[in-house]
């Protein structure tokens, strides 16, 4: 499946797997669409999960800025938000220019632009053909956040690392496209090859 349409299978695969740990054993199998499904009840510590589903723990506000600080934002995150995703895929390689990107997927509302809210916007097509829609700083170009249609319009994927307390307080939660890491990197997290299998 296509890299934006399977982040929620990601997170299903996770929360069976610590189902399993706990329990020994099970036969329940979760089916969900896309975005659109109805989920059982979320871990404490889910990595993933639709946020558009709030569950109940104590909600922090974290503060972004770009790297000329003419763009700045507040993120309010759930507990089980507060980790970074680790994408090793070539199109954040090649937007980023790094080796991997911090992200986590969050609702639309939870980002609030404080200063700087005339955002450039790079639009390419995704791996399910439908557009993904970049947000970044048009003085220093930090890439602040995206939307990928195929998420829907209430969900966006924030980029964790421009959180001035979330970039040292947030630990790995999951790395996806471990097949793209570099030879020289190091497992940190739980790691797909690609997304995580249906």
């Amino acid at each position: 499946m296509d890299k934006e349409m399977t982040l929620w299978k990601m997170k299903m695969n996770l929360e069976e797997k610590k189902k399993k740990k706990k329990k020994g054993s099970y036969s329940t199998v979760y089916k969900c669409s896309v975005v659109f499904f109805n989920p059982p009840p979320i871990p404490e510590r889910a990595i993933l999960r639709d946020p558009s589903v709030q569950s109940p723990g104590k909600m922090t506000d974290f503060q972004g800025k770009c790297h000329c600080g003419n763009t700045e934002w507040t993120a309010t995150l759930q507990k089980d938000q507060q980790a970074h995703i680790l994408c090793h895929c070539n199109t954040c390689k090649e937007l980023s220019g790094s080796t991997f990107t911090l992200n986590q997927i969050i609702p639309a509302k939870a980002l609030k632009i404080t200063k700087g809210d005339d955002l450039g916007k790079y639009t390419y097509k995704g791996d399910s053909g439908r557009d993904v829609h970049c947000y970044y700083c048009k003085v220093c170009t930090s890439h602040v956040y995206h939307q990928q249609e195929a998420l829907g319009p209430d969900s966006i994927v924030l980029r964790t690392g421009l959180l001035t307390e979330g970039i040292q307080k947030f630990q790995p939660g999951a790395e996806i496209f471990g097949k793209d890491r570099l030879s020289w990197e190091k497992e940190v997290a739980q790691t797909f090859d690609g997304m995580p299998p249906s």
